[in-house]
């Protein structure tokens, strides 16, 4: 069975996203039924198949030296360096990883360094775009998203972002940045919301659709 998810806003409008994986994610008005939401997907089913076969093979990592992964947006070689200390360090186009020695996990670790390098980028990020937008959040945090790249609790005006960012184009980390600082704003979906980012990011839409298509390394 095909994985989906329904997602409840306060919007007006059914929403349909289709996922680097194959699964779907539907974001629907809340109170809606669940048959008018199932109706909705069989409509989209053809497109959905459509778009299925044009998505890329998910890549698999075993997180050893001269392995090829991505960040932000280019592609750099893995290299494991034996050290005194477990660290990491990235220049040119390569990704470093100092291992103490072979019992060092290096997915963690290489986790831990994409980690570090996304929060010092969302918080260059965050020190540009809050006193444009006149918002600030109480906090963010980095985890790990199958669906997402970020998400707001408007309540609590914290901040939440995928981990994967770090693999994408500033550009792309810069949208995901300004959407949800947005919805500090605006918690849903609406024309206000959209009026808003039309007018921070007026090219907002199209990096969306492109971010869309663009697979995820951390699931």
């Amino acid at each position: 069975m095909e994985s989906i998810k329904i997602i409840h806003r306060q919007t007006n409008y059914l929403y349909l996203r289709l996922c680097a994986d194959g699964s779907i994610r539907i974001t629907a008005p809340t109170g809606l039924s669940h048959s008018c939401i199932m109706d909705f997907l069989k409509k989209h089913q053809a497109w959905i198949q459509k778009r299925r076969k044009m998505l890329p093979p998910l890549p698999t990592y075993s997180y050893k030296d001269g392995e090829k992964h991505l960040f932000l947006g280019r592609s750099y070689e893995l290299y494991i360096k034996f050290s005194t200390k477990n660290s990491y360090e990235i220049k040119d186009s390569a990704i470093i990883l100092y291992v103490k020695d072979d019992t060092v996990n290096k997915e963690i670790l290489f986790t831990a360094a994409m980690k570090n390098e996304l929060n010092i980028i969302l918080n260059t990020l965050l020190h540009k775009w809050c006193p444009i937008m006149k918002v600030t959040p109480s906090s963010i945090s980095i985890k790990i998203m199958k669906t997402r790249w970020g998400s707001c609790t408007y309540q609590t005006k914290r901040l939440h972002f995928s981990l994967d960012l770090i693999s994408k184009p500033m550009p792309y980390i810069e949208l995901v940045v300004v959407h949800e600082l947005t919805h500090l704003m605006e918690p849903s979906h609406n024309r206000h919301f959209h009026k808003l980012m039309s007018h921070y990011l007026p090219e907002y839409r199209k990096l969306q659709r492109d971010l869309q298509r663009l697979p995820k390394e951390f699931r």
